[in-house]
């Protein structure tokens, strides 16, 4: 037994003031004329900044993938560790400094000079998280290099003073 589903347009309208058209929602009062992304008060458009930023983004992703290549390779084109080292430091120390004048321009682009103090503010909290992380690695890392060092010294030592006893 087959079901016809009937839906029906009951609306004095063709497209109801709630759903304001393809456009998206449309001010009542007239005051601008959105399609699809919607203007505050500033008369700032979300629609153009959310282009602008991923346009942004998807060329930034290129760059810094074009650029971590080059700092990768340091080590294979030129055979020196320190410069790979150097060059690593730069690169990172850059891209922190980029991140956190990025986050003041997107900030200031949607929330004006209040964004933008926000941006600087959890840009700086992120790079200080990521320094703290960093040097909690470099310290476990020096632990382990000094436990291993030890153990190594131990075994010198024991296998040595039974070489001694076995001898005499």
């Amino acid at each position: 037994m087959p079901y016809e589903l009937i839906i029906k347009n009951e609306t004095e309208q063709e497209v109801a003031q709630e759903v304001g058209g393809a456009g998206g929602i449309q001010k009542p009062t007239g005051e601008g004329n959105s399609s699809g992304g919607e203007t505050s008060k500033d008369g700032v458009n979300a629609k153009k900044i959310f282009n602008q930023v991923f346009g942004y983004q998807r060329v930034k992703s290129v760059a810094t993938n074009a650029i971590g290549y080059q700092v990768s390779t340091v080590q294979l084109r030129t055979g020196s560790t320190e410069a790979q080292q150097r060059a690593s430091f730069a690169y990172s120390v850059g891209m922190q400094a980029f991140n956190i004048v990025e986050s003041i321009g997107v900030g200031a682009m949607t929330g004006g000079w209040i964004g933008a103090a926000i941006g600087a503010v959890l840009s700086v909290v992120d790079t200080a998280v990521s320094y703290a992380y960093k040097q909690n690695t470099l310290n476990i890392q020096n632990q382990l290099e000094n436990t291993t060092q030890d153990i190594t010294a131990q075994r010198a030592t024991f296998s040595g003073s039974r070489y001694q006893n076995v001898m005499h």
